[in-house]
């Protein structure tokens, strides 16, 4: 933990101040793209039969027009109260004491995996961003001059950590201290009383320099490792954040949050 807590921007001069997260690996496409079709899905020879991707992405699309968070929680809420949406994104509602059909309405299993694949993948960064090139090819959005920046936060993945900084501070010494005391000139003018009060202070400011200078405490994600070794804590993989670039977003005094910030750019109307 103190390894990847000096790692960070903030404690370290030379660390990137921008995250840059690693690309994705690259799948081999075993099937042709133009084969996709609403309402048709890949086959399979074993497993459980695939839901439709649009059907999904519709769903959470739909959930986020409407100005909910796309969550998967809130999907499968949306889906099940709602069977008119359900049938718009694409799918059936169960029917009681007959078997599951393919197209029926996901579990919530299901819809956390779709997201966590889509997030993973950058697919939802892909969407978004095809999204306002084609708003500005069509004239939905028209292009300005003026351009709006402003920060936003979005909430963290891991649990927040508070660990205490071991970096060794330099210990003042007393001659250091005594050198910024005010020193009796060689003429003495100064009247023999004013000595025990200059040695009072003298040990004041040697007792406030030996103090054990206060820990400083910093917020910080949990670690973890990408393995399923059965001793974790001795095995050879390296220990990595759960969330890497979270942080306490400071809003206003009080008030702060665990998650991560972030920057956006708009057009001024």
């Amino acid at each position: 933990t103190q390894r990847l807590i000096f790692s960070r921007a903030t404690l370290d001069q030379e660390a990137a101040v921008l995250y840059q997260p690693s690309d994705p690996p690259e799948a081999p496409i075993s099937v042709r793209p133009q084969s996709l079709h609403p309402g048709i899905v890949p086959p399979r020879f074993a497993g459980r039969p695939p839901k439709c991707f649009f059907a999904l992405l519709k769903s959470f699309l739909g959930v986020m027009f409407v100005g909910q968070s796309p969550e998967p929680e809130f999907v499968h809420q949306k889906l099940r109260e709602n069977p008119a949406f359900a049938r718009t994104c694409g799918f059936t509602i169960p029917q009681p004491g007959k078997p599951a059909r393919q197209t029926d309405i996901p579990s919530l299993r299901k819809l956390q995996q779709f997201d966590q694949i889509m997030t993973e993948s950058e697919l939802w960064a892909e969407l978004a961003l095809g999204q306002v090139a084609n708003n500005l090819r069509n004239g939905t959005v028209q292009a300005e001059s003026t351009v709006v920046h402003d920060t936003t936060h979005y909430h963290a993945y891991s649990a927040m950590k508070v660990v205490e900084l071991n970096s060794p501070q330099p210990q003042p010494e007393t001659e250091a201290a005594d050198e910024h005391l005010p020193k009796t000139p060689s003429t003495t003018t100064q009247p023999k009383e004013a000595a025990p009060q200059a040695k009072t202070k003298a040990a004041k400011r040697t007792k406030k320099a030996k103090k054990t200078p206060k820990k400083k405490r910093k917020s910080h994600p949990r670690t973890t490792k990408n393995c399923r070794c059965s001793d974790r804590e001795h095995c050879d993989h390296e220990w990595i954040n759960a969330d890497e670039g979270a942080g306490t977003v400071v809003k206003s005094t009080g008030t702060m949050y665990w998650a991560h910030k972030a920057s956006t750019l708009s057009f001024a109307n």
